[in-house]
């Protein structure tokens, strides 16, 4: 069992709060974690270096923010204790807030108005991607800080990996934004979420609660040693995505029909 190693003195009771989180998180929300890449253990030595980590997931549900951390995160024992921030969208974020009380995880929440949220009557009159630089700052800043950053390209829930359009910015503003901060030792960490047995993600949008979760973590890559990661960030992270995701999330899938990887 992993046990709790705080990397500042002083923060070991929000290390050890965030590891009884995520035991209770699992137990409301099981899952099956999958690390045949040993992503998890070479993000363990970017924590050790105080270097910052940034998640890339797919995204289906409202669950796929908060397990980023309590599925993957807190598997990291030297990062329990540093910043966490995650985006999460406009009108979503009331929910997401919630969780992040109810668990007490002390996650850093950056609302932003996405295409999904002009899409409700209330935020109708709000800019898309208003929002999207304080979560941008505030990411550099956590990596500056050693802490762990979650981001999904995908840019709004989905129930299929659809690439990105012109308005997800999201990945390439991050890296570009970094890149001029100059924080370069960046781990980034392609993460698979999926829930077994479905073949249709079209109604599993909310947070499946009871359902066995599936996690695949992906080869952890540095974003100074990788070009593609700068050169072309979307493009590298809906590459790893697809190689991580549930076949049956690759497509939209008549409702029974299975597909591979191969099609």
């Amino acid at each position: 069992m992993l046990q709790a190693m705080p990397s500042k003195e002083g923060n070991l009771q929000l290390a050890e709060h965030r590891q009884n989180a995520a035991k209770l998180f699992c137990l409301l929300f099981p899952v099956k974690i999958q690390d045949e890449f040993q992503g998890l253990v070479d993000a363990g030595k970017v924590a050790k270096d105080g270097d910052g980590l940034l998640i890339v997931i797919n995204h289906y549900s409202l669950l796929d923010g908060p397990a980023a951390f309590m599925y993957v995160a807190s598997k990291i024992p030297t990062m329990l204790d540093r910043p966490w921030l995650a985006p999460t969208a406009r009108h979503i974020s009331d929910v997401t807030k919630l969780l992040n009380q109810m668990f007490g995880t002390q996650i850093d929440i950056k609302p932003i108005v996405t295409r999904s949220t002009l899409r409700k009557q209330k935020f109708v009159n709000h800019q898309l991607n208003d929002g999207l630089f304080a979560y941008l700052r505030g990411a550099a800043k956590t990596f500056k800080d050693g802490g762990i950053v979650v981001l999904a390209p995908q840019g709004t829930r989905m129930p299929y990996l659809k690439e990105p359009g012109g308005y997800d910015i999201a990945m390439k503003s991050l890296m570009e934004l970094t890149t001029r901060m100059g924080v370069n030792n960046i781990g980034v960490l392609p993460v698979g979420l999926g829930l077994s047995g479905v073949k249709d993600y079209t109604g599993y949008s909310g947070l499946n609660v009871r359902r066995q979760h599936e996690v695949i973590v992906g080869p952890l890559a540095m974003k100074n040693s990788d070009p593609d990661i700068t050169t072309q960030p979307d493009l590298w992270a809906f590459g790893q995505l697809k190689k991580l995701v549930p076949e049956n999330y690759l497509k939209i899938p008549p409702s029974g029909v299975i597909y591979s990887r191969g099609n």
